[in-house]
């Protein structure tokens, strides 16, 4: 049975701010008046554990031909990740590791969540279902990326962390969103999946159980409120978001 601890909210074009009463027992963050605008700001280390290499698993809950390009996009983007200036500015949050990522391989899991947004308890049982039915076990330094084929409503993404099968896990879950990419050949639901995966991933790495590893005094963690920029990897174009640095002071672009 999945431990449910907290989760990250995260609104498109909004700034995050930690709530005071939040139920789930856990933290649940969300925009609201009189959030400080701007982006992320100066990451503060409360010592918490960090992932600096980190397993990251695909987790595709829905009909799979309805996913189209994205499957195999997501798995292009994870196996050319190392070394891009991207990933590496994570470095200065990982105490003297470099930002590492190994493909885990896809899971398919068919039917859906009850609702176009799902709950961290419903994507914990998901995840572990998944893991379950692929004969696996949960991997403690793995990142497990929930895709489902529902429309966004008023989030298009989220991170949290739960048990599964008496091993912590970072989890998130991302919505089907469509989002033009001048600089990208793929399809603009591709795009989008990738842009929502890629700042939960970074904010996973850095801050994955709660506020105890890098977090911003105001609850902002190193991917929000960064603009989104064009990056080059291995080839490919991607818009991702560029990412808070403490060495810069500033958003960095890819």
């Amino acid at each position: 049975m999945e431990g449910i601890k907290t989760k990250w909210r995260w609104w498109p074009g909004s700034v995050l701010l930690a709530c005071l009463a939040c139920g789930q027992n856990g933290t649940v963050h969300g925009s609201g008046a009189g959030v400080p605008a701007g982006p992320a700001g100066t990451q503060q280390d409360h010592g918490g554990p960090v992932i600096a290499s980190a397993r990251v698993v695909p987790v595709w809950w829905g009909d799979q031909a309805s996913f189209g390009d994205t499957v195999a996009e997501m798995e292009r983007f994870l196996r050319t990740l190392n070394g891009s200036p991207w990933l590496g500015v994570l470095d200065q949050y990982l105490r003297g590791e470099k930002a590492r990522v190994a493909f885990g391989g896809h899971l398919f899991l068919s039917g859906g969540p009850s609702a176009p947004q799902p709950g961290l308890s419903e994507v914990m049982g998901a995840v572990c279902r998944a893991i379950s039915a692929a004969g696996a076990s949960p991997d403690p330094s793995g990142i497990y990326l929930l895709f489902t084929d529902t429309p966004p409503g008023s989030e298009w993404g989220w991170h949290g962390y739960g048990e599964c099968r008496g091993t912590l896990i970072g989890v998130a879950w991302i919505a089907r969103v469509a989002y033009p990419a001048p600089c990208s050949t793929a399809s603009p639901e591709s795009h989008g999946a990738l842009q929502v995966a890629a700042h939960e991933l970074a904010e996973i790495m850095t801050n994955p159980f709660a506020q105890d590893a890098w977090i911003a005094g105001d609850g902002r963690e190193v991917a929000d409120g960064c603009p989104l920029m064009c990056q080059q990897i291995a080839g490919a174009g991607y818009t991702l978001p560029s990412l808070w640095s403490n060495e810069e002071g500033r958003c960095v672009p890819p």
